[in-house]
């Protein structure tokens, strides 16, 4: 398991779904945030997945449906 602890964010600023009992204030934007945490996303999935094996395997699964 991985964990990457965004600095400066709280939990309201992960969505949109306002403050939350007991978290601290933010000292980062909500917008920054959001888009630290897509980054974090996509080089998780970047680094775990391959394009090629993903495209391969549902060209595979879409074969044995047709």
């Amino acid at each position: 398991m991985e964990q990457y602890v965004i600095k400066g964010g709280n939990h309201a600023n992960f969505a949109y779904y306002g403050n939350q009992f007991g978290d601290g204030d933010a000292t980062i934007s909500k917008e920054d945030q959001i888009q630290e945490t897509a980054n974090v996303i996509e080089e998780f999935i970047d680094s775990h997945c391959s394009w090629y094996d993903m495209v391969e395997n549902k060209a595979k699964m879409y074969n044995r449906y047709v």
